[in-house]
């Protein structure tokens, strides 16, 4: 039933993407550096260092409205508006 309706097309799809996203950060060394870095911007509250490492085409989903943040500008304000309740 899913066959017919190209679900497993679609999913392959996806999969194959994320494959391919992985596979340029396979570099665990890279990986541990950036999740580094954020963990200090975080700390900090440094906007500008958390927002450094997000492209252009950036979009996130979330279980909360909007659901869904286009662009490193409306996610940027999403940390802004975070960022005072984490603690010091």
């Amino acid at each position: 039933k899913h066959e017919a309706m190209g679900v497993l097309e679609g999913w392959n799809s996806s999969l194959d993407c994320m494959a391919d996203h992985l596979a340029a950060l396979a570099d665990e060394a890279q990986v541990r550096e950036l999740l580094a870095r954020q963990t200090a911007a975080i700390c900090a509250k440094n906007l500008d260092a958390l927002m450094a490492p997000y492209a252009a085409e950036f979009v996130a989903f979330d279980a909360i409205p909007p659901f869904r943040t286009a662009g490193p500008e409306a996610w940027r304000k999403t940390w802004a508006d975070c960022l005072p309740h984490f603690p010091a």
